[in-house]
């Protein structure tokens, strides 16, 4: 017997994701093959991942979140994801605030004059430069394992043309991290800008290929920026053209501001998770 669902499809800064709400009797049920249906209907990823909004009987406050890619595989925290979640929230709910609960920490998602915004205390360790021999030869790259693994390379004079196989490379690299890591390159889009300025792009594992955006990503280029270089204030452009912000509050606090937008609405039949 099919379920049927209503599935929400919207886009955060270049990255598309499916969003439905947790259905009580598959509560305690995997959503893995919910997302292989939806984002990979023809053995390609189409779309970046399934998001599963639960424990949302407050729904007008708070609510949790949970991610899986397109393959199939659930991960920790999805930046664009949850900022994705704040407009859908408030398309709803028409509410402007909302708290959104991780296995990692909250944030506060909140949206104005169509820019969504996450605010949350950093919780970030392990952050550290890898060694030049330890990625393909490239030297200033680090491994930044916040919930997910990251690797972000610092590279102006990168030829962009190499990306992939430097991506894929990483990406399987099991010295850098046991599961396989993202990977993302970030360069200065303007040294004289006043603030951080950069383009970032992204290979992601779990879609396993490039995308649109990842502001997980972003937010792991931040992290070492402002540790090297004391920068409290990042924009990055992704390979779209979006524009992420990424900065610090005066009490301590981190935000990240973007875009995100709803593309449709629509009931589809899910077929049934294996019992």
């Amino acid at each position: 017997m099919n379920s049927l669902s209503k599935v929400y499809k919207l886009n955060g800064a270049g990255n598309s994701f499916f969003f439905i709400f947790d259905l009580p009797q598959y509560s305690a049920q995997p959503y893995s093959e919910w997302a292989v249906q939806l984002c990979m209907p023809e053995g390609i990823a189409l779309t970046d991942g399934l998001m599963v909004i639960t424990n949302f009987g407050n729904l007008d406050k708070e609510f949790d979140i949970l991610f899986f890619n397109p393959d199939g595989s659930q991960y920790s925290l999805c930046f664009n994801a949850m900022r994705s979640a704040v407009y859908l929230w408030h398309h709803i709910t028409g509410n402007e605030q909302v708290t959104i609960h991780t296995t990692k920490t909250d944030f506060l998602g909140s949206i104005s004059n169509e820019v969504v915004t996450l605010t949350f205390q950093p919780w970030f360790e392990g952050v550290q430069p890898l060694p030049i021999h330890g990625l393909l030869g490239r030297a200033n790259s680090w491994f930044i394992p916040h919930g997910d693994p990251h690797v972000a390379l610092f590279d102006n004079g990168f030829d962009e043309r190499d990306f992939l196989y430097y991506a894929q490379g990483v990406r399987h690299n099991l010295s850098i991290s046991p599961t396989g890591t993202n990977f993302h390159l970030v360069h200065e889009k303007d040294v004289n800008h006043p603030e951080g300025n950069f383009k970032i792009r992204s290979f992601e594992r779990g879609v396993e290929g490039e995308t649109n955006a990842c502001g997980s990503g972003c937010l792991a280029a931040a992290i070492v920026l402002n540790k090297e270089k004391q920068l409290n204030t990042m924009a990055f452009e992704t390979k779209l053209g979006d524009t992420i912000t990424i900065g610090l509050n005066t009490d301590g606090s981190w935000y990240m501001s973007g875009p995100a937008v709803l593309e449709y609405a629509e009931d589809f039949k899910l077929k049934p998770l294996s019992i």
